[in-house]
C-alpha cells in the first residue's frame, strides 16, 4: 500500500457530488435490485435528491460494496464506470465533452476534479510516447481503494470513447490494488494490458490520440460551465480545507523530491503567485506549511529502519544532520538520536 498522501482523520467526510448516485441507482435497478436498499448507506439521505449536494465518498463506496454483496458481482465497479452517464458527473462531465480536444478535456478534468471530489490527486503527465492520467485518494481515509479506482479509470475511458465516437482503447491500465479473482470484465472493457500492484492508478494514452478533436464541443458553453463550477463548487474558501489540500500535495511531492512552491503550484494547477496570495490571505505561507510538514513527517521517518538519520535529513530537505537536528530539537525538545532511543 502506498504511503498516505495526507494525514486525514477517518472521521473526515471527503465530499463528492451526490449526482454520482444517479447512475448507481439506475444501474442497480437494471440488475433487479431496489435502489432503496442502498439508501441506508448514506447518513443524509435528503442530499441524494440534490445533484450538487455533498455526500461522503466512503458512503458512496459502501453503497457499491453493498451492491456487490447483494448481487454477488465482484466487478460491479467496472460495470458502473462503463455505464456511468454524463449527467451523473454533473458539471465536470459537461466540461469534459465541451473541451476543444482530448488533451484539453483531460487537463480540465485534472484542474476541476477537486471541485467534484475533495482530497484527491489526479494528474496528466507526459511520459515518452504516452500521456498518463494518474489518480489517487488518500488511503488513510478511503477504505476500499480498489472499487474507487476501478470506477474512476473506467469512467475516464468511457468519456474518451464518448467524445471520440470510437472504440478507443488505452495503451495500458495500472491499478495499485492486487489482482481480483476474475479480470475478464476488466479486459473486456479496457481492451488492453492491465497491471496490478502498480505504484499508481494510471491510464496510458498514446501521444497520437491526445490532440483528437471533440466533435460537437461548444467553447462558449465550456466557459460558462467552468465559471459556474468555480462559483458553486467546492471553492478554496475554507482555511482548513485549503491548507490541508496544499499540505497533502507537499507530502505527495516529498515521495520523490524536496518540494518548492513552484512544484506545488504545478501539481495543484494553481499559479505560483495565486498560491502565495491565497496562503497569505489565511495568515500563513508556503515555508510555514513546509516546516509543519517536515515536523510531522520526522517521527515516522526516524522510525523507518531502512533510513539513517542522514537519509531522513536529506529526505526532509536538510543539507546535513546538524541542520535537521537543530530543527528537530526546536520542535520536540530533544535530538533525533534521543527521540529514537526513547521509542519502544
Amino acid at each position: 500500500m502506498a504511503r498516505s498522501l495526507a494525514t486525514i482523520s477517518p472521521n473526515t467526510q471527503i465530499g463528492v457530488y451526490s449526482c454520482v448516485t444517479l447512475s448507481l441507482f439506475r444501474i442497480v435497478e437494471s440488475l433487479g435490485v431496489d435502489p432503496k436498499l442502498l439508501e441506508t448507506c448514506f447518513q443524509d439521505r435528503e442530499n441524494l435528491s440534490k445533484p450538487y449536494a455533498k455526500i461522503s465518498l466512503n458512503e458512496f463506496i459502501s453503497a457499491v460494496e453493498k451492491t456487490v454483496e447483494i448481487t454477488g458481482y465482484d466487478n460491479f465497479s467496472i460495470m458502473y464506470g462503463s455505464k456511468c452517464d454524463i449527467e451523473s458527473l454533473g458539471l465536470l462531465g459537461y466540461i469534459f465533452i465541451n473541451s476543444k480536444n482530448l488533451k484539453h478535456a483531460l487537463e480540465s478534468t485534472c484542474k476541476y476534479f477537486l471541485f467534484f471530489q475533495e482530497y484527491t490527486t489526479i494528474k496528466l503527465e507526459k511520459h515518452g510516447e504516452y500521456y498518463v492520467v494518474s489518480y489517487k485518494v488518500d488511503d488513510s481515509y478511503l477504505k476500499n481503494q480498489r472499487y474507487d479506482a476501478e470506477i474512476t479509470l473506467a469512467i475516464i475511458c468511457n468519456l474518451i470513447r464518448k467524445v471520440t465516437y470510437s472504440n478507443w482503447q488505452p495503451a495500458l491500465i495500472e491499478f495499485e490494488n492486487s489482482e481480483p479473482a476474475f479480470i475478464g470484465d476488466h479486459l473486456a472493457f479496457f481492451k488492453c494490458t492491465i497491471n496490478f500492484n502498480a505504484q499508481k492508478n494510471s491510464i496510458y494514452i498514446p501521444k497520437k490520440d491526445i490532440d483528437t478533436k471533440i466533435l460537437g464541443a461548444d467553447p462558449n458553453l465550456f466557459e460558462i460551465l467552468t465559471y459556474t463550477l468555480e462559483n458553486i463548487g467546492y471553492k478554496y474558501n475554507d482555511n482548513e480545507k485549503f491548507i490541508d489540500f496544499i499540505v497533502m500535495h507537499i507530502k505527495l511531492c516529498m515521495e520523490t523530491k524536496f518540494p518548492h512552491i513552484e512544484d506545488i503550484a504545478k501539481l495543484t494547477g494553481i499559479p505560483t503567485w495565486t498560491l502565495k496570495r491565497r496562503l497569505s490571505s489565511y495568515n500563513t505561507s508556503f515555508s510555514v506549511l513546509l516546516e509543519k510538514t517536515q515536523k510531522e513527517l520526522s517521527p515516522p521517518y526516524l522510525l523507518d529502519a531502512n533510513l539513517s538519520i542522514s537519509e531522513v535529513a536529506y529526505k526532509l530537505g536538510y543539507s546535513d544532520i546538524s541542520s535537521f537536528s537543530k530543527a528537530f530539537q526546536r520542535w520536540y525538545g530533544i535530538s533525533p538520536k534521543q527521540w529514537i532511543s526513547q521509542q519502544p
